[in-house]
């Protein structure tokens, strides 16, 4: 894979000031969430995804949320690692965030202590709180940075890129229809991986600036 410019275009500034704002909206959630005053609004809106369940869908669904679990997260962290092209560039990168959303997930777990929606609504097994969604946070934030280095590359990659994007998304989407989650539970985490995702692209913009990466 060639390696090129991680100029960042606006500069690391912007991304670095649309880090924090995500961050801050989402503390402004995390409160919100706490208090209970998103619970109505996410029973009925989480109903809205188990009216549309059916069989060759939910098999789809479980494969989309797959890839959003440790164990590809961790996969992809490695083989980016492996590679010493993509060592600094990408995976150091990669495995700072996985590890960050993974600490900040469960540190909100454990302080806000929401349950998960009724177990009746479960298709897969799930432990631990509700709030945020870790696999929200970390598909956002972990194949977020493979879609935008991948679309820096040029339009070789840009289809690729896409589908990152679009897992980036979708992977928080699967969770409210697997019953495993709230609206807001995924919403939170896809601020808070947007977050510490235009940071690290602040950063590594930075950084490459001075070669160091």
């Amino acid at each position: 894979m060639q390696r090129r410019s991680t100029d960042t275009g606006g500069g690391p500034g912007i991304f670095l000031t649309a880090g924090v704002v995500c961050l801050v909206l989402f503390a402004l959630l995390t409160v919100c969430v706490s208090a209970g005053r998103t619970q109505s609004l996410d029973e009925r809106l989480a109903q809205q995804f188990y009216s549309v369940r059916t069989t060759w869908l939910t098999g789809l669904i479980r494969t989309l949320t797959w890839l959003g679990s440790w164990k590809v997260i961790t996969a992809i962290c490695v083989v980016l690692v492996a590679f010493p092209a993509t060592r600094k560039p990408w995976g150091i990168p990669v495995s700072a965030l996985a590890i960050a959303t993974n600490m900040l997930r469960a540190v909100v777990k454990m302080l806000i202590g929401r349950p998960r929606p009724d177990r009746i609504y479960h298709l897969v097994k799930e432990g631990s709180w509700s709030f945020p969604s870790g696999h929200a946070l970390t598909a956002i934030a972990v194949y977020g940075f493979l879609a935008w280095n991948l679309w820096k590359l040029g339009k070789k990659w840009r289809w690729l890129a896409v589908i990152c994007a679009v897992l980036a998304v979708s992977i928080g989407l699967s969770r409210i229809y697997l019953g495993v989650h709230y609206p807001c539970d995924v919403l939170g985490g896809w601020l808070a991986g947007a977050g510490l995702l235009l940071i690290t692209i602040a950063l590594t913009g930075h950084f490459s600036r001075k070669n160091l990466l």
